[in-house]
Order: C-alpha cells, then sequence, then structure tokens
C-alpha cells in the first residue's frame, strides 16, 4: 500500500470521544475508537488516516495521559497503533480493526527494521516482536529501561538495576 498518510492528529480530553463518536456517524465515515474502556482514559488523540487524498477512516485513542503519546507504524496493509499497554491492528481496506495485543507493559514506542517481519515494541519493562497480524513472534520481559539504542539490527538496553541486554531484532535472541 503506497501514499498512506496520516494527515491530522489531534489531542484532546476524553470529552472529544463523545464529539468524535457524534461527528462520524453524521458523516457516515468509518471510525475505530480504542482505548475508551481502559482505566481511566484522560487524553484523547485522533488520527485521520487517507490514501490518495481519500479519508480511509478515523482513529480515537483515548489515552492515559502519562509519559509518550500514541504512537502508529504502517505495514503493508495494516496500521499498528500503540498505546496505553496496547498495541492495536488496523486493516486499512476495510478500515476495521483486526486484533487488539495486550503487552501487560506501558507502551514507549516500535522498532521497526526492513528486514523484521512485524515490529518490535519497546516497553517500559519488556521488549515484545508482534507480527503484522498481531501475533507474538517474541517476547523479553526486563528491568524497567533506562536506555535503548538500536545499532543495526541489535537493540541494546541499560537497566538501573540489573546488567545491559543486547537483543537480536530479528531472532528474538538475547546475546
Amino acid at each position: 500500500m503506497t501514499n498512506l498518510t496520516t494527515v491530522r492528529v489531534a489531542v484532546g480530553n476524553c470529552e472529544s470521544m463523545t464529539a468524535l463518536k457524534r461527528s462520524t456517524e453524521r458523516a457516515n465515515s468509518p471510525a475505530i475508537i480504542i482505548g475508551e474502556y481502559d482505566e481511566t482514559p484522560r487524553d484523547f488523540t485522533v488520527l485521520d488516516v487517507s490514501r490518495e487524498m481519500m479519508l480511509l477512516g478515523i482513529i480515537g485513542i483515548a489515552s492515559y495521559g502519562v509519559g509518550i503519546r500514541p504512537q502508529h507504524v504502517v505495514r503493508d496493509t495494516t496500521m499498528m497503533v500503540g498505546y496505553n499497554h496496547q498495541i492495536a491492528v488496523i486493516e486499512l481496506n476495510p478500515f476495521t480493526l483486526c486484533k487488539q495485543v495486550d503487552l501487560l507493559s506501558l507502551f514507549w514506542e516500535f522498532i521497526s527494521l526492513p528486514t523484521l517481519p512485524g515490529v518490535v515494541t519497546l516497553c517500559e519493562t519488556a521488549v515484545v516482536a508482534v507480527s503484522d497480524s498481531g501475533g507474538i513472534l517474541w517476547r523479553h520481559d526486563i528491568d524497567l529501561v533506562k536506555t535503548h539504542q538500536v545499532c543495526g539490527r541489535d537493540l541494546f538496553l541499560t537497566f538501573d538495576d540489573s546488567p545491559a541486554w543486547r537483543i537480536d531484532l530479528v531472532s528474538g535472541r538475547r546475546l
């Protein structure tokens, strides 16, 4: 899938969630709202997803409002959205929520390399590789991450209270 863009990212409070529901119902545009049933969401982010100037749909994300804002990555015909303790896997055509992946730790960021069969997700206390369909490829539960660095296909992690780790991002093996 080429030329996919998110043309608008709006951040507001959770009252924005109700407004989004009403506006998408009136406009008859596809909308997916994620995180609305999570414990105490405080922020609400809206992603307008379009391709070649045509709106595919709208993603509303209710998040905790602490730390990292929701992030997304596009993989072929899907989009992955990381937020709170979850990854939402969204099919772009038709615009539908395919799967929610529970990370068991607070989402920080996606790490994507051309040779990876999915994406690696760095969390507060875990590193999780997720396939494009939302399956867990490998997982390491770790101490609280202090710093991280990607060098080639290796991820280097440091922690406050334990020795540093090096993980091969493709295989998931600890080196």
